[in-house]
């Protein structure tokens, strides 16, 4: 299922984005995450929205 799918890419973004590697997100982990979501928004649902 694509929740499935989605964990498994949290986890491997969770793993990039933990900058320091203490398992923990920190303010400056989000943020990083935040930007890379971001992108991946602007260019995953432009894309969706012109299927639909």
């Amino acid at each position: 299922s694509n929740v499935l799918i989605c964990l498994d890419i949290s986890k491997a973004l969770f793993k990039a984005v933990d900058q320091n590697g203490n398992g923990e997100l920190d303010l400056t982990d989000v943020m990083a995450l935040a930007a890379i979501i971001n992108k991946l928004n602007s260019r995953f649902g432009s894309g969706a929205q012109k299927q639909a």
